[in-house]
């Protein structure tokens, strides 16, 4: 994470997630599969969505 914060990641066939923690809590953002086919969001755009998370 941009702030310095360690993630971890999380998939499987139906989810990708990546977690957080930061000051105390913890976060996380998922991306399920639309209509059984790919993840609206990969690893990679999962992780920019949070750094711009404040």
């Amino acid at each position: 994470m941009a702030n310095g914060s360690p993630t971890w990641d999380q998939s499987n066939e139906n989810v990708i997630a990546i977690y957080w923690r930061y000051e105390g809590l913890t976060y996380a953002l998922v991306s399920g599969k639309n209509n059984n086919l790919e993840p609206l969001y990969d690893y990679a755009t999962l992780k920019e969505i949070a750094n711009t998370i404040q």
